[in-house]
């Protein structure tokens, strides 16, 4: 693998040994070749399997004698899976592909002897020493628990019903990645040459060089004016709605079968459906919980909804001279002009006040105000041993405590688009959790990956435009907490870092003219905070019924037609207030957050994590100095620290003095509390 920037912080420990099994601190992207990732994973996995049977006959009915026996074996498997895993996402090659099939099976495999063991499962009945585990140590054998009757673990093992329990998780695995790597294919397959540059009058000029870039780079033209990527409003539309619907990428048979899958295997854990199982571990803990939350939120925004669209249209048809029905291309052409109108701001001008650089540097110094935690770049100079990257644009940053002496985390960031090789979206995913073990401590790491626009050439830095802004707090947001505690409120703590950016006070540090070095005015500031709340029904409306259809494929009987997830799209559409689709939309084969990112009956939960982040936010509004910062630490020894270990609702007990959020913040925050007020 090529090298980037600087050795590894393990170079030495590495040396003579293959980087994937001696992980140390960081991963050595340097020293790993790509050619040894399958002979490596498969030592690595029949060395686990061996060590895991030697401990099944010492486990004894402690905390110590069971879970911490294979603590080290699990963490060894995660990580170095991890690094393979985030290479797949971030790298995409075919070597790196035919690796990860050749491995995943392989890995489940694994996971489900080791979650199906009934040595270590029948522990649980010896309860006098169960009843000696910590709260936390006992919230987490319970999960430990649930998840290995989730894996098959009451079966017998020569039973029909485990042999297809193992089967359905194999063939669902191999789905996945196949949905995600179809989906990664069609993306990068579609492209449309114009010549003429007037076919893309209105579009900014950062966009019109990034979009010439990318023609350069497919190999057409020197990338001046006269060729560009053309993004006509029809054809791209058509374009992406039917994406991987079709050909050697066509989603649709993998999303059916994997419904059924997902079926089955819930009948056969005894489950009524799928998302019945699926929310025993997550916050709503039913199907009736969750789309209760769907179906307040959803009558509340209905109104309003229903009156944006009104505007889009009568401004269509007065302004933009766009007769008849709103038509699915042009919703987001006529909402970006009536956004224009409306607030009057020019978002080139906005991106232009966004130069990477400063940002991340706001975005750390905020940090540093509300959680006492000092965030830098590792470089050459300061760290001789820095850790090696995977790609030339990736940085490395150091989390210390407040005073900057003693480290607490690391991660990494990989901020700009590569779309020839990365996938899109923004996310955090784990390099390295914080563990101690004798008198060493490992502290935890991160990948923080967004995708950006790069800069467009080495004078230039990144400018984001304000979206970019909010997802970067997001995703760091995330990072945060994995890097200060464990993880089980996953978009709690992401959505609340957002609400920074909306503040008066943080949008004048955070922006900062690439040219002038002048701060956004006011009156545009004051633009992008009412832009929090425009068309904010359309936009709660619109991820509701993303929440509702992910619901209802898995908690209804699946169908024999292949076309049956795509009427349940439709059907459940019509109760939504959105603007029109056509026939032939095929969104669901793109869907990868249910089919292929873990949300499975669980995308739900970014309005669930709402709920929690406006109302903690609402702790931390009006105040300022020493106030804000105890409030700050408040929510980071709450929210942030106890994570995993303490339930949810004991959480914001000792946060808020409550166990349960208000879903009015949420509705303020939206601009749908008057409303609600209205309709009472």
């Amino acid at each position: 693998m090529a090298t980037h920037t600087g050795s590894s912080s393990n170079n030495e420990a590495v040396a003579g040994t293959d980087a994937l099994l001696n992980l140390g601190q960081f991963p050595d992207f340097a020293r790993l070749e790509l050619a040894s990732i399958v002979p490596t994973m498969e030592r690595l996995l029949a060395s686990i399997a061996e060590e895991f049977a030697e401990q099944e006959k010492l486990f004894t009915p402690t905390w110590a004698g069971t879970f911490g026996r294979v603590e080290a074996l699990e963490d060894r498997l995660a990580r170095s899976f991890g690094v393979v895993n985030h290479l797949s996402m971030v790298m995409d090659r075919p070597i790196i592909r035919e690796a990860m099939e050749t491995i995943k099976p392989r890995m489940v495999e694994l996971e489900l002897r080791m979650q199906q063991s009934r040595a270590l499962y029948d522990m649980r009945d010896t309860k006098t020493h169960w009843m000696q585990l910590t709260q936390p140590q006992r919230r987490v054998v319970d999960r430990r628990l649930l998840e290995m009757e989730q894996a098959g673990v009451g079966f017998d093992p020569a039973s029909p019903e485990r042999a297809r329990n193992d089967a359905i998780h194999q063939e669902l695995t191999t789905l996945s990645l196949k949905f995600s790597n179809n989906l990664l294919d069609a993306i990068k397959q579609y492209g449309r040459l114009v010549e003429d540059r007037q076919a893309l009058a209105g579009c900014p000029d950062t966009l019109l060089r990034s979009m010439a870039m990318q023609a350069k780079q497919r190999g057409y033209g020197t990338g001046d004016a006269g060729k560009w990527a053309e993004a006509l409003r029809e054809e791209v539309y058509r374009a992406n709605i039917v994406k991987a619907s079709s050909g050697t990428e066509d989603n649709r048979p993998i999303i059916h079968r994997m419904l059924q899958l997902r079926q089955e295997q819930a009948e056969l854990l005894g489950y009524p459906h799928y998302a019945a199982m699926s929310l025993t571990t997550k916050m709503a803990r039913s199907l009736d919980r969750a789309m209760g939350l769907v179906d307040v939120l959803r009558e509340r925004a209905y109104e309003q909804s229903a009156k944006e669209l009104d505007c889009l249209t009568e401004y269509a048809h007065k302004t933009l001279n766009l007769p008849g029905p709103l038509q699915p291309w042009n919703t987001a052409f006529v909402s970006e002009r009536y956004r224009e109108a409306t607030l009057k701001y020019d978002e080139e001008m906005v991106t232009k006040h966004f130069p990477a650089p400063h940002v991340l540097a706001c975005m750390f110094s905020l940090a540093e105000q509300l959680f006492g935690v000092k965030i830098r770049e590792m470089t050459r100079d300061t760290h001789p041993d820095m850790p090696s990257v995977w790609h030339k644009d990736v940085k490395v940053f150091e989390v210390c405590d407040r005073d900057g002496q003693r480290p607490l985390a690391y991660f990494y960031g990989d901020f700009y688009s590569r779309p020839e090789e990365k996938r899109s979206g923004a996310w955090m995913d784990i390099c390295a959790t914080r563990w101690k073990q004798s008198d060493h401590l490992r502290l935890p790491v991160a990948y923080l990956i967004c995708n950006q626009p790069a800069p467009l050439s080495e004078n230039e830095p990144s400018l984001m435009k304000f979206s970019d802004v909010t997802t970067l707090f997001h995703e760091f947001g995330h990072c945060l907490q994995h890097l200060l505690t464990t993880e089980d409120m996953p978009q709690v703590a992401s959505q609340f870092m957002e609400n920074f950016c909306y503040e008066k006070e943080w949008l004048k540090q955070l922006s900062k003219h690439v040219d002038t070095g002048a701060p956004l005015p006011d009156d545009v500031i004051e633009a992008l905070q009412k832009e929090r709340i425009f068309l904010s029904g359309l936009a709660t409306q619109r991820q509701l019924l993303f929440a509702h259809i992910d619901l209802e494929l898995h908690s209804t009987p699946v169908e024999d037609s292949i076309d049956w997830p795509f009427e349940v799209d439709r059907r459940v559409s019509r109760q939504y207030k959105v603007p029109a689709r056509l026939d032939t939309d095929r969104f669901l084969c793109s869907f990868a957050h249910i089919f292929a990112g873990g949300y499975s009956a669980g995308y739900y939960s970014y309005k669930w994590s709402e709920v929690y982040s406006a109302d903690a936010y609402a702790a931390f509004m009006g105040r300022q100095g020493e106030a804000l910062r105890r409030v700050g630490q408040r929510y980071r020894d709450t929210v942030l620290a106890l994570g995993g270990s303490t339930d949810p609702s004991t959480v914001w007990q000792r946060f808020l003095g409550r166990s349960e959020a208000d879903v009015e913040p949420l509705l303020r925050q939206d601009g749908l509390l008057q409303q609600v007020e209205a309709q009472h």
